[in-house]
């Protein structure tokens, strides 16, 4: 089990230094006079235009679109729609495993300091990434506690 937290709460601490694209489309809520509402979806952000007294909603890839007359147009609302991941970049790709109370981490520059704080920021252990960008940390001596683990760019909190 605490395996497990361990790892969640790495991938949680090494998200934000990863680029995510997410596949994203558009619903257009338009709310009408008579108490309906009509949902449109599109594949890019809708645009509005107006002619007159109509008002014209397509995306700004299509040519046609569809028409209201704004007397029956209440409000509109335009919800974005996460329809799943496109890509994940980065170009560090940092791996930290922990196997028999060694904490390990490899994608390191060769040598990057990998350092274990205390809660109250005093400095536990360190060690220096190899020539292949590995550096190792035996944590059994620690005891208990909230630790945080740093590195150059990164940096994540563990709980033994």
């Amino acid at each position: 089990m605490k395996k497990h937290i361990f790892a969640a709460l790495t991938a949680l601490a090494l998200a934000p230094f990863v680029s995510i694209k997410a596949e994203t489309s558009y619903s257009l809520l338009v709310n009408t006079a008579d108490g309906n509402t009509v949902e449109y979806d599109f594949e890019y952000l809708p645009v509005a235009t107006f002619e007159g007294d109509v008002m014209i909603i397509t995306d700004d890839r299509s040519i046609e679109g569809t028409r209201f007359a704004m007397d029956n147009v209440v409000n509109m609302t335009i919800k974005t729609v996460d329809t799943g991941v496109a890509s994940i970049e980065g170009d560090n790709h940092i791996k930290v495993s922990l196997v028999n109370d060694i904490l390990s981490v490899s994608g390191l520059e060769a040598g990057a300091k990998l350092m274990v704080y205390d809660a109250a920021g005093k400095t536990l252990v360190s060690a220096t990434a190899a020539q292949d960008g590995t550096a190792s940390i035996s944590i059994g001596n620690l005891g208990k506690g909230v630790f945080v683990a740093s590195m150059p760019n990164y940096s994540f909190k563990f709980i033994r």
